[in-house]
């Protein structure tokens, strides 16, 4: 994918856990339409986008019965909703191994 950088985690690790890979990305603004697309392009089961259509971040997200999920913050804490999307999103993945 074009823009991505692949580097050392940043920081520390959590108790039990550890980050084996980090990477950096641009976040082009795109309608939900787009944002589907692309995460059916990268096979993965969430996106993280700006949201042309709403002027927010949120994520996008495969469902256990196949269908999308949508998750946006609400307008007074967008920090709080971005660590816990990355903390129930991340964190089982990591201690898969």
């Amino acid at each position: 994918m074009m823009g991505v950088e692949e580097s050392a985690p940043p920081g520390g690790e959590a108790e039990g856990t550890s980050v084996v890979r980090y990477k950096t990305y641009p976040i082009k603004p795109m309608p939900l339409e787009e944002a589907i697309h692309q995460m059916e392009l990268l096979y993965h089961d969430f996106f993280l986008f700006m949201n042309s259509d709403a002027d927010s971040y949120d994520v996008l997200y495969r469902r256990r019965d196949g269908d999308y999920g949508l998750s946006s913050p609400s307008t007074y804490n967008h920090y709080s909703w971005l660590l816990s999307w990355f903390g129930l999103l991340l964190l089982p993945r990591l201690r898969k191994g």
